[in-house]
């Protein structure tokens, strides 16, 4: 098989890990979606693309490293992941979709890599644990709500690339103690 259809796996609750074999080439829409027993997936270097909620609602996935050979992760794609720890994102996309890692409440650890330049809207809003969060100089547009309810947040640097902030950027951030704004803003 070349890729994982849309919805095959949607709502099986009781899946609890997959390997998905070398062959396939990408994870259509909501494909896991709502598996919430599903605790380990192991992606091959073979996928290139992982479509929108391909992920999810699955709440019991705790790490996720997505191969370099991945070069597009779509919209929602570990939306309300709330069990998610850690997660590892390849040098070989550009765009971190809206709502990528929303409601992801657990996500402590995460590096954006030199590769993005987009953080798409609301892709970290409610990640409550995270606290810390390097945003690489590459990073030229930041969309609404990007960090909105990232309420242990202290500490975000953002890049000289920067032009302008968005709305509700940071709303919710109770915990923010320090920011520094580019001088380009």
């Amino acid at each position: 098989i070349d890729k994982i259809q849309s919805k095959t796996f949607k709502n099986c609750s009781n899946l609890k890990n997959i390997t998905i074999p070398d062959t396939v080439k990408s994870i259509e829409e909501e494909s896991f979606c709502h598996c919430s027993s599903l605790t380990e997936i192991i992606i091959p270097e073979s996928v290139t693309n992982i479509k929108d909620s391909a992920f999810e609602k699955c709440t019991n996935i705790r790490t996720i490293t997505i191969p370099n050979s991945v070069t597009a992760i779509g919209k929602k794609t570990f939306q309300d992941c709330s069990f998610l720890v850690q997660a590892t994102l390849p040098s070989s996309i550009n765009i971190l979709n809206d709502y990528t890692f929303r409601n992801c409440a657990n996500l402590k650890d995460i590096t954006i890599p030199e590769s993005i330049t987009t953080l798409g809207g609301h892709c970290f809003r409610g990640c409550s644990s995270l606290e810390k969060l390097q945003i690489p100089s590459t990073v030229t547009t930041i969309n609404p709500y990007a960090f909105m309810g990232c309420s242990k947040l202290k500490t975000i640097s953002l890049p000289e690339s920067l032009t302008t902030l968005s709305r509700c950027l940071f709303s919710g951030c109770s915990n923010l103690t320090e920011i520094a704004i580019p001088s380009k803003v």
